[in-house]
């Protein structure tokens, strides 16, 4: 995979996951899917299209941002390229591969697992 598929999977699980969420809350996600992505040496793509890991994702279906969002476009885009500055200088949001919005679901693997923080509607854990 190039290095651009990359950059666009991870703006579009941003986008998916974390639309309407600070510039911090946006970035904290995409340092989830890229710890992902290390810990099980996948690639974002393949991190992004694992069963069960975002919400959004749906196996089969073409995933497209809408052209009516740029300007949350440009939002998500800018999350990427500060994760990629803070990834330089050896930030990774403490290890954390998981995050949830509690307003929506409260899963049984939160419990057994480390919190890291929590910014706006998620909270990170690592696991």
């Amino acid at each position: 995979m190039s290095f651009g598929m990359g950059v666009y999977y991870l703006t579009l699980c941003i986008f998916y996951e974390a639309r309407g969420e600070s510039l911090e809350g946006k970035i904290a996600v995409g340092h989830v899917i890229l710890n992902r992505s290390r810990e099980r040496g996948l690639t974002v793509e393949e991190i992004v299209k694992e069963p069960y890991q975002f919400s959004w994702y749906k196996p089969g279906i073409e995933y497209k941002i809408p052209q009516a969002a740029d300007g949350e476009v440009s939002e998500c885009f800018e999350a990427v390229t500060m994760l990629w500055s803070e990834i330089m200088d050896g930030k990774n949001l403490k290890g954390a591969n998981h995050y949830f919005n509690p307003s929506k679901v409260n899963p049984s693997w939160a419990k057994s697992m480390l919190h890291i923080t929590t910014i706006g509607n998620h909270k990170f854990f690592k696991g």
